[in-house]
């Protein structure tokens, strides 16, 4: 794992935060390898088993540390994975709140089917910067932070937004304080008059859509981009995962 240059102040926090994370973890221990931004959250990965903890911050920034079960034990101190995954929780929320941010929720990770979706990063929206923990050349964990990044400056290239013409983007401005309406769909299907004549309490109603999909995002009917369910300050809430090409749209 190199250690990524940027000018994007942003980038450059998450790198930080990641420095400062995998440090204290490996305290004079072990060593902690140089931060960089991931392509994957595999990149992290360190043995086939891994245990961990995940923790959200108030930023919706997201962060997770992946270990094998002997690093596990080997970081905490103790064989009992889950206080061992309770005191890395104890010592990752320490660093958090020095580095200024706060944690919101915190969750035992015991397989990589339970790391967060929000340590997915998505093109242009946000970057996963991670750093290996290592005993000798061995790597025995890691710890990844996932969050938002800073759009580019205007003296940057510009991406063009999906459905909006480039002749009118530097008036875009304008608009910014126009509300739209945005509807999360989590499935649709079809039904005859009568079986919703039929319809009472207790009744289920089968959707066309996986559990576990995505959710739509939709603007005046336009899907703009696809998450998932979670809960912000008690409500119900859309973690962006997937923002919508222009062709995909139509």
């Amino acid at each position: 794992m190199s250690t990524v240059l940027t000018e994007n102040p942003s980038i450059d926090a998450l790198l930080e935060l990641v420095d400062r994370l995998a440090a204290d973890l490996a305290g004079s221990s072990f060593q902690a390898g140089p931060a960089g931004l991931q392509d994957s959250v595999d990149d992290l990965v360190v043995a086939d088993e891994i245990v961990g903890c995940s923790l959200e911050l108030e930023s919706g920034a997201v962060i997770a540390v992946m270990a094998s079960v002997p690093g596990l034990e080997q970081l905490a101190g103790t064989a009992e994975l889950l206080s061992a995954a309770d005191a890395l929780v104890l010592r990752l929320t320490a660093v958090v709140h020095e580095s200024g941010h706060a944690v919101v929720s915190a969750s035992p990770i015991t397989s990589l089917v339970e790391v967060p979706g929000g340590m997915t990063p998505v093109d242009g929206l946000r970057a996963l910067a991670g750093a290996g923990i290592f005993d000798t050349e061995t790597p025995v964990a890691s710890v990844g932070v996932c969050g938002s990044i800073v759009e580019p400056s205007p003296a940057a290239p510009q991406v063009r937004s999906p459905g909006i013409a480039s002749g009118t983007s530097r008036n875009i401005h304008l608009l910014a304080d126009v509300t739209l309406a945005v509807t999360a769909q989590l499935g649709s299907t079809t039904m005859t008059m009568g079986g919703l004549l039929d319809l009472q309490p207790g009744g289920v109603i089968e959707l066309d859509r996986e559990a576990g999909s995505p959710i739509d995002l939709l603007v005046n009917g336009t899907l703009i981009a696809r998450g998932e369910v979670v809960v912000s300050d008690g409500r119900y809430a859309v973690r962006v995962t997937e923002v919508v090409a222009e062709d995909e749209q139509r």
